[in-house]
């Protein structure tokens, strides 16, 4: 597995001809440890109606490094077409946010809500919201959106014996992280890392 992955769950801004609306996004790094372990890393950050869209692609280069996996969310459409668009344009949308640094690729995953709720549950984060209808609310979940992508991917891609060692040691990283975070602002950003030593959770990326 690569030795750093991060995974993006987008709220694209408004295009120019729409009205001005919150936008941001929620990033989850998974990073290994020399020693053998991983640290965790989550970064979500809003910004308001009528902020500058290229800030946040700014920041998200900073989250990037030559070595970074990056890996889109996007909830699977009804149909072909995703407010009017194909998969391949919206794709294109997402890449203008995503600074490419390095040779390592830019995955888009399309992921079906029932398996996104499953991973979701794999992860003790509750249900999350099927229908959100404004930004707003949509910003309240992009770090928890990007969470639960990475774990769907997660349980697609590696063996049982290294997705298990990784859902344990993410259990425990999130149960720390709610207990040291009891109130958040929306529109700051928001941080928690804890790196696991090898003799909690041996195994590599």
């Amino acid at each position: 597995m690569p030795a750093r992955v991060m995974v993006l769950s987008l709220l694209l801004p408004p295009r120019a001809y729409e009205p001005p609306a919150p936008f941001g996004f929620g990033a989850f790094i998974v990073t290994r440890d020399l020693m053998g372990g991983a640290k965790f890393t989550t970064n979500s950050h809003g910004y308001g109606a009528g902020y500058e869209p290229l800030r946040m692609r700014d920041r998200i280069g900073k989250l990037l490094t030559p070595d970074t996996k990056t890996l889109i969310y996007a909830a699977a459409p009804q149909d072909a077409d995703q407010r009017g668009e194909n998969l391949e344009t919206a794709f294109v949308r997402d890449l203008d946010f995503v600074p490419r640094l390095g040779l390592i690729t830019v995955t888009r995953m399309i992921i079906p809500h029932s398996e996104f709720v499953i991973a979701a549950g794999m992860g003790n984060m509750g249900q999350l919201p099927a229908n959100m209808v404004t930004p707003i609310q949509r910003l309240r979940y992009v770090g928890l959106e990007a969470q639960a992508a990475w774990l769907w991917w997660l349980f697609a891609t590696s063996s049982p014996m290294k997705r298990r060692s990784l859902l344990a040691a993410y259990r425990a990283w999130s149960a720390l992280r709610r207990a040291q975070v009891h109130s958040s602002s929306l529109f700051s950003d928001q941080r928690a890392e804890a790196l696991w030593p090898p003799g909690y959770s041996s195994y590599n990326l």
